[in-house]
């Protein structure tokens, strides 16, 4: 049976299927967020299951990004997945942005794990985790107080664009455990799907959305 996540929330956009038997990537399909989204994300789910001859019947469960980011796309994804999820009558489960990426990160996950999402000018979507594990809800907190908190904590920070680097730079501030422009590590996302079993909240959870945060147009975290 395989497993389908849809994320047409991040930087750029995937849908993706993975062989829950053999607990490997079966394939991927990537495509802008520039696209409309509602317009092709049912054809590319099927081009994609097509492509593997993979039948509707063969999905066994759903994950979706759930943001923090665009609204509609959010919105895109969640439907797309809820309406497959009834049709199928199969679990449907919901997934931040920060959580895909805390759970696939690889390096330093026995220590605290920043990861960060820019919203608008100064400020980031901000969350902490501990081996995958979140510490707090996600909250958009300023450059000054995300700078103060990583240095008193010793937080290893990852963010998805390069926003954060620039504030560092542009007010002449250094800071050793940061990793910008992150890639998604595909081959680790079938971890996602193994810990999805431990979750007992079958449902979406929720939007995660802020009407002043600005569209994405960082770098690609898909490749």
């Amino acid at each position: 049976m395989y497993s389908l996540l849809i994320d047409v929330v991040s930087n750029n956009a995937m849908i993706l299927v993975w062989s829950q038997k053999n607990n490997k990537l079966v394939g991927k399909s990537i495509f802008s967020t520039e696209q409309n989204s509602s317009e092709v994300i049912i054809s590319k789910i099927e081009a994609l299951l097509n492509k593997y001859h993979i039948d509707y019947n063969q999905i066994e469960k759903i994950v979706a990004v759930i943001g923090p980011g665009n609204y509609t796309n959010i919105r895109v994804g969640i439907s797309a997945a809820k309406g497959i999820g009834i049709a199928l009558d199969i679990p449907t489960f919901g997934i931040t942005q920060h959580e895909l990426v805390a759970k696939t990160y690889k390096t330093n996950l026995s220590s605290n794990l920043c990861v960060l999402v820019h919203a608008k000018n100064e400020d980031f979507y901000f969350q902490k985790f501990n081996n995958g594990i979140s510490l707090n809800e996600i909250k958009v907190v300023g450059f000054q107080d995300i700078l103060n908190e990583v240095i008193k904590e010793k937080l290893c920070v990852v963010e998805t664009g390069k926003d954060f680097l620039s504030l560092l730079l542009k007010n002449n501030k250094s800071f050793g455990n940061l990793k910008s422009n992150h890639i998604m590590c595909i081959s680790s996302i079938g971890i996602i799907f193994t810990d999805l079993d431990k979750n007992t909240n079958k449902n979406l959870p929720k939007y995660i959305k802020d009407p002043n945060a600005e569209k994405y147009k960082k770098e690609n975290i898909y490749i």
